[in-house]
């Protein structure tokens, strides 16, 4: 699945992510976001309210969406695990072990 495009919430460039998760367009958009610059852009809207309560409400919905996508993956990769049969859930099966005293056509025993 593609991540769609959104605004990076640091520059406010629009963007699209390499990954479904990715918040920032750049490793330094990210780094001044960890330093306390998430939404700064959003600084030179303040003469404009309702330009600035849209940008907001645009990765308010990016956040949703992005947590939406992990729910549905985490339910997936559930019903697929649920799928699978019960000796692989745990641990695999015991390898087969050659009996010492078998004869070299065969003679494999279950166990060990």
């Amino acid at each position: 699945m593609q991540a769609f495009p959104r605004y990076c919430r640091v520059c406010g460039l629009r963007f699209t992510p390499t990954r479904r998760d990715a918040l920032v367009c750049t490793d330094a958009c990210e780094k001044r976001r960890q330093r306390g610059d998430d939404l700064a852009y959003l600084k030179h809207f303040s003469a404009d309210p309702v330009r600035t309560a849209a940008r907001r409400s645009l990765h308010d919905i990016d956040e949703a969406t992005i947590k939406a996508i992990g729910y549905l993956d985490a339910a997936r990769r559930d019903r697929q695990q649920r799928r699978r049969p019960l000796y692989l859930r745990a641990n695999p099966p015991p390898p087969k072990v050659r009996s010492p005293n078998a004869p070299r056509g065969g003679g494999f025993i279950e166990g060990s």
